[in-house]
């Protein structure tokens, strides 16, 4: 791994659990990831950007030119 203190060999673990906790991290990545993904989608379904965007040029023009 770092040169002149472990070789690879010495460092890669022999442990048989690697496997199942590669999967159920990767399990958990997904769920969340689509978790997420729902939460996004209905948050932008509900209040759509270009609504959001108008209620913003709208409080700025209310406001008039910065000073």
């Amino acid at each position: 791994m770092i040169r002149g203190y472990m070789r690879v060999e010495e460092a890669a673990t022999s442990s048989p659990n690697v496997r199942i906790m590669f999967f159920l991290f990767l399990l958990l990545y997904l769920v969340l990831g689509i978790i997420c993904a729902v939460v996004l989608r209905r948050l932008f379904r509900h209040n759509p950007a270009e609504v959001e965007l108008e209620k913003h040029l709208q409080s700025t023009e209310k406001e008039g030119p910065a000073s």
